[in-house]
This record gives structure tokens, sequence and C-alpha cells, in this order.
């Protein structure tokens, strides 16, 4: 299998060295293990999620979040049908949210941790917009990521088709990221 897109990396794991822990994450003192078929089947969920909520290709999605096996689930996801993912730094200030998620133009963010909840919630964007937050872990903010994957399982078979059709039209030179500067030297730019 030749490697074209940033998705097909899960499909080569799969078929070439499928692991019952391919990713793994420490919480509460305990591993957590995700084999490389779970990651791969709530990826494709994620993805009819997004296809149940209007999403097309070229529209975009904010993640502030540490490294976890969700983000790749959302990364995946997204890239696969298109939508380009927009990962930022969850150390920045309200100031550089807004103007990343203003800039960016996103439809929804998602966020991993309280902390991260706290300084989003005020972005004067996120109140203008009246965007969505989603949250990996359980937060104020008011949808979890698993809704979206609960959403994707429930319609999977419906979005099937336009699911297939989605993954066929991504090509490799289309945009999968854009990550932004960390603005040191002025706004934070953003790199395709």
């Amino acid at each position: 299998m030749e490697i074209k897109r940033t998705f097909e990396f899960i499909e080569y794991a799969l078929e070439n060295y499928p692991k019952d822990d391919g990713f793994s994450v420490k919480r509460n003192g305990q591993w957590e293990k995700f084999s490389t078929q779970t990651i791969k089947q709530k990826a494709d969920y994620f993805s009819s999620g997004l296809i149940s909520l209007g999403f097309q290709k070229g529209d975009k999605i904010v993640t502030i979040s540490n490294n976890r096996p969700e983000w790749n689930i959302a990364d995946i996801g997204m890239a696969q049908i298109g939508v380009i993912h927009v990962p930022i730094y969850p150390t920045m200030g309200t100031s550089e949210y807004d103007h990343i998620i203003r800039h960016s133009d996103a439809k929804i963010i998602i966020i991993a941790k309280p902390e991260h909840y706290q300084r989003i919630a005020n972005a004067n964007v996120i109140i203008e917009e009246n965007l969505e937050i989603y949250s990996f872990d359980k937060t104020e903010a008011p949808n979890l990521f698993n809704d979206i994957l609960k959403i994707g399982e429930e319609n999977f078979e419906q979005n099937t088709g336009k699911f297939q059709q989605m993954r066929a039209d991504i090509t490799e030179n289309d945009i999968c990221s854009i990550i932004y500067t960390s603005g040191t030297t002025g706004t934070p730019k953003g790199v395709c």
C-alpha cells in the first residue's frame, strides 16, 4: 500500500502491524489502551458524525489539546473527509485563541481540559459567532467529543456512501492541517 494521504497511515498500520495497544494513555494512574482497529473505527465514526453535522470538505475545526488518542482520532477523522484540522497550543492566551479561531474560520472547537474551556469561553469570536465547543473530557463545555462519535456510529450505515465518496475525493495536494505560529513576532500566522 502506497501512502499518499495522512489518514492512510492508520490503514497501513492496521493492515501490516495491528496491535492491541496501538495507542495508550495514562489516566488516573492507569494505562488505557486503544487497538489499531479501535482507532480506525472511532476515526470512521468521527467522520460520519461530522457528515451528520453537515461538515464539508474545506471546513475547519480547531482543537486545543494535549497529546492523547482522542486527538489522533479527531485528526484522522477530519482528514479522511477533507475537513481541515487547526490544532492550537493549549497554553496560548485568550487574545491569541480569538485571533486564530476567527482567522481560521473554524466551525467548531474541540478542547481537552477544563482549563482550556476557561481560556476560550469568553473569547469574542466564541460569543459573536456562537461557536459550539466540544470537549474530550468532562468540562463546562456543553458538548462532548463522544457526542459526535455517537452520532457517527448511529448514522454510519446511512453515511457510508457519502463517507466513501468524500474519502475518494481527497488528494495528496489537499490541505490537511493549518498550523499557527506562536505569535512571538506579531499575530500568529497560519501555515498549511
